[in-house]
């Protein structure tokens, strides 16, 4: 990577963000706190853009958490749609003086249709749950910027797996978190702009997880449905071949 670049990472303190600060990859990259910049407060947005003047910005920041953007959608709008589109908008304030920086911004295989599987990123983009909505209303904000990459994917720890039990009938294309942060530094100096998806095997979560966990138990979709009251698809798995063209 080129050693002039500057690196923002929004969400630094999420999942992703820390493993991206601990894998060392990323030479000068700065992680501002959320009380720093906070993608709901468009003036810490500038301030931090002005005084860093980042060549590339990662934006992890998001509510990923399902269950609460199913409960509370004001704050899925809160944080995932209007926060992007302010970041989006200091992005272009910015680039009115100076150059504009690449941004990485993180979505989600939740914003594909449920159904068929090995989506790219063409198929049609009817999400079936809030937090797929908040994320692809996001996406069109970044769409609006010359210079961007719209990464969809799904990544898990295989050192923490929260789960008692994974479902044999749910597929997906979920990659391991270390991996997706090393696709991530990868991609920061390709100049490809628009969406990437990001994935691994395509295979059941239970035989994902069971690699990783021995003792992770089976169950079904209708069984985890049932019991946290969300709505589930049973196949988001990913075509990848564009990501291999561009990096293979």
């Amino acid at each position: 990577m080129n050693q002039s670049n500057r690196i923002l990472l929004l969400g630094g303190n999420g999942k992703l963000g820390k493993e991206i600060i601990k894998s060392r990859l990323f030479e000068q990259i700065y992680f501002p706190s959320k009380k720093t910049c906070n993608l709901q407060e468009k003036e810490s947005i500038k301030k931090t853009l002005d005084d860093f003047k980042p060549t590339h910005i990662i934006n992890c920041a998001a509510l990923a958490r399902r269950k609460i953007c199913e409960k509370q959608p004001k704050e899925a709008i809160s944080v995932n749609i209007i926060g992007t589109s302010q970041l989006v908008q200091s992005i272009i304030d910015f680039s009115a003086s100076n150059k504009e920086p690449r941004l990485l911004h993180m979505s989600s295989d939740a914003v594909y249709h449920c159904g068929k599987g090995d989506y790219d990123e063409f198929d049609p983009t009817v999400p079936i749950c809030n937090y797929g909505w908040s994320k692809l209303a996001a996406e069109c904000s970044v769409r609006l910027l010359n210079n961007y990459l719209i990464i969809r994917t799904r990544f898990f720890n295989p050192n923490e797996i929260p789960f008692l039990d994974a479902a044999n009938d749910i597929f997906t294309s979920s990659i391991p978190i270390s991996k997706l942060v090393s696709y991530i530094y990868k991609l920061l100096s390709v100049n490809y702009v628009g969406v990437l998806n990001i994935g691994g095997k395509s295979e059941s979560d239970f035989d994902k997880y069971k690699n990783y966990k021995s003792d992770i138990l089976k169950t079904d979709m209708i069984s985890i449905r049932e019991n946290s009251a969300l709505p589930f698809c049973n196949n988001y798995t990913l075509s990848t071949k564009r990501l291999d063209s561009i990096l293979y």
